[in-house]
């Protein structure tokens, strides 16, 4: 798969943690594979974009956001609800909400939504609850080039209609 064009095709993903480093990280990185990304520290502001937006099976750039090259942004807007919302990653850990209580409001609000939930200090117990409300889970630290395998089957998986959290071993973990 070429990872700088990847599968993404304008597919929008919002990103949310409390760590601005890692936020600049992930949306550079994401932006660069055409990726549109919108990252937000505050859960709260994420779900009001998940709310103007919605969730689409179909990631299709739309000539507005090509014309102004909105791939990283911290906010939504009319302009941006061409393309819909294809994947939500959010850290576990954050002071306003907690990671969970973000993926059970998201999935409220766009059932089918593919989540991955990111965390370095996740039990067992909060992964076994991450999984239950249809999230995958990558422990921190992790390589950029095995998240991105990651989105890329969400992504694709949420496009067919399939269910996109995948079972079975984490990081040689059972779920």
């Amino acid at each position: 798969m070429n990872h700088k064009l990847g599968i993404s095709n304008g597919a929008r993903i919002i990103v949310v943690d409390d760590d601005p480093m890692i936020g600049k990280l992930l949306t550079t990185f994401l932006g660069e594979r055409e990726y549109e990304v919108n990252y937000f520290t505050s859960p709260q502001k994420a779900l009001t974009c998940l709310r103007l937006l919605g969730n689409t099976p179909n990631p299709v750039r739309s000539e507005h956001n090509q014309r102004n090259n909105l791939s990283s942004k911290s906010d939504c807007s009319l302009s941006d609800a061409s393309n819909g919302v294809n994947l939500l990653l959010t850290d576990l850990q954050m002071p306003e909400m907690s990671g969970i209580e973000l993926v059970r409001a998201a999935k409220i609000l766009c059932p089918a939504l593919p989540v991955i939930v990111m965390s370095g200090s996740a039990d067992g117990a909060a992964r076994d609850e991450i999984f239950s409300l249809g999230a995958d889970f990558i422990p921190k630290p992790f390589e950029l080039a095995d998240l991105l395998k990651r989105i890329d089957l969400q992504v694709t998986l949420g496009i067919r209609g399939m269910n996109p959290a995948p079972r079975g071993r984490v990081n040689g973990s059972h779920r």
